[in-house]
């Protein structure tokens, strides 16, 4: 079944590697823009530049640490703006 998520915006907390770049990936081969979360900017560059994408996805990422408090606390504000303006569709956090 091939699901089209054209248009739609994905955050994918845990994505540098495992589980969370695997659905990190498979969102951006169903055509959603995506932006990696995790704390390795080094390896956040390299994975975004790695997801498929067409003309109108535009991938990028975040630098998060969860543990650090002041950091969570950024991509939950973040977050928020993003669900009230409606720019986000898709939240995935592992």
């Amino acid at each position: 079944m091939k699901i089209s998520l054209e248009g739609k915006s994905a955050l994918v907390g845990g994505s540098s590697k495992g589980i969370g770049f695997g659905i990190a990936k498979q969102l951006a081969e169903s055509g959603a823009s995506v932006c990696l979360m995790a704390r390795d900017e080094k390896k956040m560059k390299e994975l975004v530049q790695s997801l498929p994408s067409n003309n109108s996805q535009e991938h990028s990422y975040l630098v998060v640490d969860f543990s650090d408090f002041d950091s969570f606390m950024e991509v939950n504000t973040l977050c928020s703006n993003c669900i009230e303006f409606k720019k986000l569709s898709i939240l995935y956090n592992i």
